[in-house]
């Protein structure tokens, strides 16, 4: 149970995260198509989504990292994914450095100068499966996805009616790291 500082002290609400490396079986494969089958109930039940950079590990051309955004981007009730990356909380977040370190996964939004993050093809150029097996069940998650009604009020009131990779853009959270980020370093005073 807890509250966000946008909403203090006025609502207090459970926050829900599903982690993926827990959720589905990566040895049996039987076991494994039914946890797929399962992935957007998971998403659908979370509160958000982080999106984590990673400074010393390259996740974006990974098929399911991809997947996993799509259907963030598709059945997650939050509309904005929540940044994060290695230097969370320390350091203040520039936006300038996240975009120019990896263009092809991020840009800022033309509007508000806000993050975004490219939703990527799972199947798509420089996705990358480690298990061969796999790929069927990411090219059927995948056509899913495109056309699937989405929950998401971002990806709802971008009037997409199909998921349409390299040009859809999720809008990250940055506000909450600025506010940690802060808190932070005034304790640290």
């Amino acid at each position: 149970h807890g509250t966000c500082p946008i909403f203090e002290p006025h609502h207090k609400f459970d926050y829900y995260f599903w982690v993926d490396f827990a959720g589905v079986d990566q040895f049996d494969l039987r076991s494994k198509q039914l946890g797929v089958c399962k992935l957007p109930a998971f998403i659908s039940a979370t509160t958000e989504v982080i999106m984590y950079n990673s400074s010393t590990v390259n996740y974006e051309p990974r098929a399911w990292t991809r997947a996993e955004r799509a259907l963030g981007f598709t059945f997650a009730a939050s509309p904005l994914f929540v940044y994060m990356d290695d230097n969370y909380p320390d350091e203040h977040l520039d936006l300038d450095r996240v975009i120019s370190s990896n263009p092809s996964c991020f840009a800022k939004d033309p509007d508000s100068g806000a993050l975004t993050l490219i939703m990527r093809d799972p199947c798509g150029d420089g996705a990358c499966v480690t298990d061969p097996r796999d790929t069927a069940l990411l090219v059927e998650l995948t056509s899913i996805l495109k056309k699937a009604v989405p929950l998401n009020p971002q990806r709802i009131a971008s009037g997409m009616k199909e998921l349409d990779f390299g040009r859809a853009r999720i809008l990250l959270d940055t506000e909450h790291y600025a506010i940690d980020c802060e808190a932070t370093m005034t304790r640290l005073c």
